[in-house]
């Protein structure tokens, strides 16, 4: 079953049409299924989905699942799915067992900022060529960097997972059922800048909120030097903390004419000593 959520609002901008659609949730399904030929446990565990935008550069997307039988612990403790549904016993039609949540950008860059200051940077460069049409011609220097703004580009990803965790714990000569929620949740990004049109820093990591630490960083550079060009590779910190330096050839006949230093580094070791 797949369905979309709207909502009806009043249209500000447009004298036409009063009201305007906004979507809530862009795709929401539900999902089970009932094994006719099984003795028992006929019904499948319930799914819920769904995914909207909340804005152009960004989506969310969760998923649930839940489970319409009751459990019970043997007399050795083992857990076991009855064939008992939950709302017989509680009234209540299901208990929640796993999910998650994830909030995910969709193209940040310095492209998506453009806009304005494109139609002001024709405009001024329209002048400069009117000026330059009027003035003697001035042969400049050539430098090595070049007068380029910093191009960039970021993603990133949260994610929350839950999954129900039972435990089987003694109580009067029996064992009883003790439920519990675990959680884990982390964010993780990527992105890149360009600057002087010739250094790319690229950094990949994210954060584990549950563990309170960073997880497995990667910083990597790339300088172009014309025929040449420098590649690096860092692992800053964690249980890889390692760097690869390398200096190559671009052309791709002589790429493997190049030098190359790599180093793997102990926790009590510092860099590049």
């Amino acid at each position: 079953m797949v369905n979309n959520l709207e909502a009806k609002v009043v249209n500000r901008n447009d004298t036409t049409s009063r009201f305007k659609k906004v979507p809530i949730l862009e795709n929401i399904t539900a999902s089970a299924s009932y094994n006719l030929a099984a003795d028992s446990l006929n019904l499948s565990p319930i799914s819920v989905a769904g995914r909207t935008k909340i804005t152009q550069y960004a989506n969310v997307n969760f998923q649930a699942n839940f489970d319409a039988y009751t459990y019970a612990a043997d007399q050795n403790g083992t857990i076991r799915r009855t064939n008992e549904y939950r709302f017989s016993r509680n009234g209540k039609l299901a208990s929640f067992e796993s999910g998650r949540f994830a909030l995910n950008s969709a193209g940040l860059g310095s492209a998506s900022f453009k806009g304005k200051k494109e139609s002001e940077e024709v405009i001024e460069s329209e002048d400069e060529e009117s000026l330059e049409e009027k003035s003697p011609v001035v042969e400049r220097k050539k430098s090595f960097f070049r007068s380029e703004a910093p191009t960039w580009n970021l993603t990133f990803g949260y994610a929350l997972n839950a999954r129900k965790v039972r435990n089987s714990i003694m109580l009067n000569e029996s064992f009883a059922i003790e439920d519990s929620i675990d959680v884990t949740q982390s964010i993780q990004f990527n992105g890149d800048i360009k600057l002087l049109g010739r250094l790319r820093i690229s950094v990949n990591s994210g954060y584990d909120f549950v563990r309170d630490e960073f997880t497995p960083t990667t910083v990597m550079l790339n300088l172009d030097l014309n025929c040449w060009e420098f590649n690096a590779r860092i692992v800053p910190f964690g249980q890889r903390r390692s760097y690869n330096l390398s200096i190559n050839i671009k052309s791709s006949m002589l790429r493997d004419l190049k030098l190359e230093r790599n180093r793997n580094i102990s926790s009590e070791e510092n860099f590049f000593l």
